[in-house]
C-alpha cells in the first residue's frame, strides 16, 4: 500500500486502487495529509512539514495528528491517549480486509482500540497495548550539523529518553524529560538525582526495544 513515496515529495499526489477500481489509498502531500479510505473507514494522518525539525526526537518531530472516522466501530468525539505509530496502519487495514498480518509486518492492528467496550487504564495505556515505542535516527551528510547526529530514543505515555550515540561520553549528553510536567521539553532531567530511578528504567526499556528491532 505504501509503495509511492508521496510523503517525501511536496506537491505530489498518488492513489492506489484495487481490482474493482475502488480507492484504497490516496496521499496528498501538498496538503500535508495522508488519507486512507476503504469503504466507510477514513484515516487522516497529519504531516509535520518536511523541515529539519522532523529529524529530532522531540515532540514536534515525532508526533502527528491521527484521525479516524469509522462510525461502525469508533464513536464520534472519542479521544485516546494510547501510543500509536504509523506502522500500525498496515496491520489495521489487513485485518479490516479479513486478512491476518504476517510476522514480517511491523506495528499492531488498531482494532482493539476501536472497540467500544475497551477502556484505557488510568495512565492512558490499556492492558495488553504497548507501553513504549522506539525512535531512531542515523546520521547523514545532507547538512553539516547532521553529521554524527545518530540517536536512539524511547517514549512512554509520560517519559522520554534520548540517547545520542556519537556525541558525548557515557551518556553525558543524553536527555530525559517528564512530558507531563514539561510538555515542551525544556528541563533535561538526565543528571537529576531524584529522576535517577526513572532514567535507569527508561534506559533498560530502550535497550529492550533496540534488541527487539534488531531481531526483525
Amino acid at each position: 500500500i505504501f509503495g509511492p513515496y508521496a510523503l517525501e515529495l511536496p506537491q505530489a499526489a498518488c492513489a492506489e486502487r484495487d481490482l474493482d477500481g475502488r480507492l484504497l489509498l490516496e496521499i496528498c502531500s501538498e496538503l500535508g495529509e495522508l488519507r486512507l479510505a476503504s469503504g466507510p473507514l477514513r484515516v487522516v494522518v497529519g504531516e509535520h512539514a518536511l523541515g529539519p525539525e522532523r529529524r529530532f526526537a522531540y515532540e514536534e518531530g515525532i508526533r502527528s495528528p491521527f484521525l479516524v472516522r469509522y462510525p461502525r466501530r469508533v464513536k464520534a468525539g472519542t479521544r485516546l491517549r494510547d501510543l500509536v505509530i504509523c506502522q500500525d496502519i498496515a496491520p489495521t487495514m489487513i485485518e479490516l480486509a479479513g486478512g491476518k498480518p504476517g510476522p514480517q509486518i511491523q506495528g499492531r492492528s488498531l482494532l482493539p482500540l476501536f472497540s467500544r467496550g475497551s477502556k484505557p487504564a488510568r495512565n492512558g495505556s490499556r492492558a495488553g497495548w504497548r507501553k513504549s515505542f522506539l525512535v531512531e535516527y542515523w546520521a547523514e551528510q545532507a547538512m553539516p550539523w547532521l553529521v554524527g547526529m545518530t540517536y536512539k530514543a524511547v517514549r512512554t505515555d509520560r517519559w522520554k529518553v534520548i540517547h545520542w550515540v556519537n556525541r558525548g561520553r557515557a551518556g553525558e549528553l543524553d536527555e530525559l524529560y517528564d512530558l507531563d510536567a514539561d510538555p515542551f521539553e525544556l528541563e533535561n532531567l538526565n543528571r537529576s538525582r531524584a529522576a535517577a530511578p526513572v532514567r535507569e528504567r527508561m534506559r533498560r526499556e530502550l535497550r529492550k526495544l533496540i534488541a527487539d528491532a534488531t531481531g526483525l
